[in-house]
Order: structure tokens, then sequence, then C-alpha cells
């Protein structure tokens, strides 16, 4: 009977042991599977984050060489533009020197000589940037000495009456071209504007009519000063675009 017993026992504990190794078996299969996957999914992520890099390469390339081809291309518009901008000053140079050299041709015989009102008649058909512009180019240096005085004081007397106006006034140049003139006194490097320069000694040795256009400097740099800007007589690039003055305030054109 014992051994009966002891036989089943053997037997049942055979049993255990054979299903614990079964689990085992599919426990470890199933690990082997998971393993699997997961280095499938490792796979497939390492390769769409490789296609993810390859594709923002390619986008970033594309990107560049648009950027790169709209900058040429806005390059050349602005090259383009400029010559052309030039090629017409150029054009009107060579239109105003033909009619000064007219002028000055008919008035060489002339015992009065050649006169301011002479070359006013110009004004109809050319304007103060016109005249200006000439200054600065070949035609203009080949005359004599007695043309480009008076032309020079054309020029002075137009700028100089810019400021003269009571209620208007257009500034339609640069600052540098009223300075170089001597239209307007020369800013001091020791002050950062005219509106400091105006409590300084120098300012009180200025004749009544210099007085008079730095105060109204003076009101142009508080106009530019409530619009967040600095005006600098040696860097004012704002006064290339011209102001108008009325009733004492100061408003910038576009």
């Amino acid at each position: 009977m014992n051994e009966i017993i002891k036989r089943y026992i053997t037997k049942i504990k055979s049993q255990n042991l054979q299903q614990e190794q079964e689990k085992d078996l599919k426990k470890l299969k199933q690990q082997e599977i998971d393993q699997e996957i997961d280095q499938e999914i490792d796979q497939e992520n390492q390769e769409n984050q490789e296609n993810q890099e390859e594709r923002e390469i390619i986008c970033n390339s594309i990107n560049k060489r648009s950027k790169d081809q709209n900058d040429i291309l806005i390059d050349s518009f602005n090259n383009s533009l400029n010559s052309e901008n030039q090629g017409i000053k150029e054009i009107i140079s060579a239109q105003l020197h033909i009619k000064i050299q007219q002028i000055i041709t008919r008035r060489e015989n002339s015992s009065l000589g050649l006169k301011l009102k002479h070359f006013r008649v110009l004004e109809k058909s050319f304007t103060i940037d016109d005249f200006v512009q000439y200054t600065k180019t070949n035609y203009f240096n080949s005359l004599d000495d007695k043309p480009k005085e008076v032309l020079n004081y054309l020029i002075d007397l137009t700028l100089s009456n810019e400021f003269d106006q009571e209620e208007n006034l257009i500034l339609s140049q640069n600052l540098e071209e009223y300075i170089n003139r001597g239209i307007i006194p020369k800013l001091p490097s020791i002050y950062n504007n005219y509106t400091e320069y105006e409590k300084s000694k120098l300012f009180k040795k200025l004749s009544k009519n210099m007085k008079k256009r730095v105060r109204k400097l003076i009101i142009l740099e508080k106009s530019e000063k409530s619009e967040n800007l600095t005006l600098n007589s040696k860097t004012n690039n704002n006064a290339k675009k011209g102001y108008i003055f009325s009733n004492g305030k100061a408003y910038r054109l576009l």
C-alpha cells in the first residue's frame, strides 16, 4: 500500500515538474517573441527617425536654395533699380549741361556778362536736386569759374529760401549739403544735437538768420525724438527724405 502511494506521489511530482517546465518554456518563447517585437519596433523607429532627418536635410537644402535664389533676385532687382536711377540722373545732368552751355554761349559776347537771372529760367525744367547732383559731375567741373560761381549761388539761394519760409518749409537735401554750403552751422562734435548746441556760447555768436535756421532744426529734432529717432548731422539719413514745417511743427515727408 505504501509503495502504491509513493508511486502516485512520484507521478504527481513528475507531472507538476513537467507542467512547470512547459510553463517556463512558454514563458521563454513569449519573451523571445516580445524581444523580437521590441527589436522590430526599435528598428522601425530608427528608420523613421533617419527618414525624418533625411527629409529635414532635403527641406533645409530646398529652403536654403530658395532663400539664396530670392536674395539673388532681390539683389539683382536693387542693382538694376540703382543702375536705372543712376542712369536717369546722368541723363538729366547731361540735359542740364547742354542748356547751361547754350546760355553761356549766348552770353559770351554780352557786355553784361553772366548773371543769376540767366540761369533762373532753367528752374522751370529742372529741380533743385537736379542742380545739386549736377555740381557733383564732370560736366560741372568742366565749366569756367564764373558759371560755377553763378550756379552755386543759385543753389545756395534756393536752399536758404527753404529755411526762410514762414509757414511751410521743405528740406530737400541731406543736412550735410546745407552744412557744406554754409547755410546752417556744423554741429560741433562735443554736442549730440542742435538742442544742446543752442545753449552754448557758439550759438550766441551766430547771426540772426543762422539762429533762426538752427531753431527750426531743433523743432525737427523734437519731432524726431517723439518718434524715437535721433537726428545727427553726421549720419542724418532721415533728412534725405525731406521735412515740412507747418505752424511751428515739423512733419516728415514719406
